[in-house]
């Protein structure tokens, strides 16, 4: 194999710097700006938040880890792990209840309120969205439902399958999507357009397209979020009340063309 000549290290990194192996002057040394904090999946396979300007080496796949680089986002849930923020339509929610993505204990507990048979849950209301395509995310783990369901700014139903991490079904003009992110955790996001829209929603469910359960019993959730973008981005913590923004990763330098 000929000799590279460009080559980086996942230890090389530093606030502001990515640097090469090779060549070994510096002239192979990226800069990279990022004027907010923002997450990657850690070697130990946790979401984890890192500083401003911090190169993010992301190990999602496994194995050696890849330079994440997004465009500027923003998670237009003003609470996405506090979820006693949120409304309550016959469920009910208890904070810090299991294990996160991020390895911390602060998971909510989503149950369905015993003796209510029709789907309850958890919504946000009054969000004043425009027109424009969204995508709405949020982790979710089984414990005694087997599914979760992503109720869009459209009113429309989509089906996960949390007992085998697989997609259910899928409402007529929405597009999506589930991931693997382990422990029984699966982030589950749907993409959809809308001309204006005011509420999102998480719904419980036994049984695919199905909106009546069976008394008490939920799932774990974490993390939600709903962005204006055709796909979901890595997660944006937004507990302060207001929406957050991740911005754009602008990684530069490395030398001449050569």
């Amino acid at each position: 194999m000929a000799i590279p000549t460009l080559a980086m290290i996942p230890s090389g990194y530093k606030a502001g710097k990515l640097y090469s192996v090779l060549p070994s002057d510096g002239t192979g040394d990226f800069t990279v700006a990022r004027n907010s904090v923002a997450t990657r999946v850690n070697q130990s396979g946790l979401i984890e938040e890192v500083g401003v300007n911090v190169p993010r080496l992301d190990y999602s796949a496994g194995g050696c880890p890849v330079l994440l680089t997004e465009i500027e986002s923003q998670n237009l849930i003003t609470y996405s792990e506090d979820f006693s923020q949120w409304g309550n339509a016959r469920t009910t929610d208890t904070a810090n209840q299991a294990i996160s993505p991020d390895g911390a204990n602060n998971a909510g507990f989503f149950e369905q309120q015993s003796g209510q048979t029709d789907s309850g849950s958890i919504f946000l209301s009054s969000l004043s969205l425009s027109s424009g395509t969204y995508t709405q995310s949020i982790f979710a783990k089984k414990k005694d439902k087997n599914f979760i369901v992503c109720y869009s700014a459209n009113a429309e139903r989509t089906y996960f399958n949390l007992s085998n991490g697989t997609i259910g079904t899928v409402a007529a003009g929405n597009t999506a999507k589930i991931e693997d992110y382990g422990n029984g955790w699966f982030r589950c996001a749907i993409t959809y357009t809308i001309t204006t829209g005011s509420v999102i929603a998480f719904y419980l469910a036994d049984t695919d397209n199905s909106t009546t359960v069976t008394d008490s019993g939920g799932v774990y959730i974490w993390g939600a979020q709903l962005e204006v973008q055709p796909t979901a981005t890595s997660y944006i913590k937004s507990n302060s009340g207001s929406a957050t923004t991740r911005e754009a990763d602008l990684v530069n330098g490395a030398g001449s063309a050569a």
